[in-house]
């Protein structure tokens, strides 16, 4: 006679199966959804990845010997482009005067024809109300040069983004140090996610009693800003994960560094986000990036915290404060001397007053 068989034993090859199918299923389901995520990565990051506004340009000035041009209106002219006065006009976007003569170091630009006005040292002596004679360092120089033309405008696209995109090479001194060692100083050794880091910030936020500390990579960041929303979820950061380490997975640490550079947000012109570094130096100092100061550099890296918490216009002594953490961590990461970091912090914001690079001057015009 046989045993009878217990109903434990009666189900668990159905049990079996039941967990087998669950977990193909789980699997399969889950590859799918992964690959989903692929798709949206590669096809935003391959494609088109930005709309870029139609810049409107007003007439570029022309220097050249025996043009009624006095003195006074090429500096006039100086100031409207935020050219600074140095003694002895050393970099581009510079000059200097000594009695009737004036030494402007231009910054060079790309014209409509394609053709690139190149940058120079330029000595333009003046009698009276004209230029008496022109001289410049460079050879080729036909006696008449073009200097860059003022933004006076732009035409936008729909999604009222702004930026002026740049490649990493030319980046400042220190923008791409002080950014990592502010945000992400494991960014060229993690998958995409910092485990290191998601503990760190756990750990720092229990032991305040506050969130005071994010543990998001450079690349996540990157992702919330170029596929995601900004909505608080756990599905929503479990997909910021799986979509950084497949961007991780696809592309190069430059790719995403220099895509990071030109996509982050860094203030707000109206109903127009100030998008990348290219742009916001424009926006806050008036000048190209490659132009900025070890100083400038820190305060547009510190505003990636939060652009409007930190608007130097704004809020002046909250953006300083922030300033001078990034110059503190540039010192510790041993990027800069302290002599170095101690001078960057004496010195002022230097932001202009009013705005352009996102404005739109003459809007009858337009």
């Amino acid at each position: 006679m046989s045993k009878p068989v217990s109903f434990w034993q009666r189900i668990q090859p159905a049990l079996v199966l039941l967990l087998m199918l669950l977990l193909l299923i789980t699997v399969v389901g889950g590859g799918a959804y992964v690959m989903r995520l692929d798709g949206i990565v590669r096809d935003k990051f391959e494609g088109k990845r930005w709309a870029i506004p139609a810049k409107v340009f007003a007439r570029p000035l022309i220097v050249q010997a025996g043009l009624p041009l006095s003195l006074s209106e090429v500096r006039s002219e100086l100031h409207v482009l935020n050219y600074r006065e140095l003694a002895g006009a050393p970099t581009p976007g510079t000059f200097s005067q000594q009695n009737n003569t004036l030494y402007l170091h231009t910054r060079g630009f790309f014209f409509a024809e394609l053709e690139r006005e190149p940058s120079q040292v330029l000595r333009l002596q003046f009698d009276g109300q004209r230029i008496a004679s022109l001289a410049s360092t460079l050879p080729s120089a036909n006696g008449s040069v073009r200097l860059e033309p003022m933004v006076i405008g732009g035409i936008y696209p729909s999604q009222n983004e702004d930026r002026l995109l740049i490649q990493l090479k030319e980046a400042p001194p220190h923008l791409v140090d002080a950014l990592l060692a502010t945000e992400d100083q494991r960014f060229y050794h993690h998958i995409g996610i910092s485990v290191r880091g998601i503990l760190r910030a756990v750990w720092v936020n229990f032991s305040s009693g506050s969130v005071r500390q994010g543990g998001s990579t450079l690349t996540q960041q990157l992702v919330k800003n170029f596929y995601l929303t900004d909505e608080r979820s756990l599905r929503r950061k479990i997909n910021e994960a799986i979509m950084a380490m497949l961007l991780e997975w696809h592309y190069e640490k430059n790719e995403i560094l220099e895509t990071y550079l030109n996509e982050v947000n860094l203030g707000q012109q109206g109903s127009r986000s100030v998008n990348g570094f290219g742009l916001a130096a424009q926006y806050y100092f008036g000048q190209p990036i490659a132009e900025l100061s070890l100083p400038q550099v820190a305060l547009l890296v510190g505003m990636v915290k939060g652009p409007s918490y930190y608007n130097p216009r704004r809020q002046p002594e909250r953006a300083r404060e922030r300033r001078d953490i990034v110059l503190d961590n540039l010192y510790r990461e041993g990027f800069i001397s302290a002599p170095a970091r101690d001078k960057a912090m004496l010195m002022p914001l230097g932001v202009i007053a009013k705005p352009t690079a996102a404005s739109n001057i003459y809007p009858d015009f337009l």
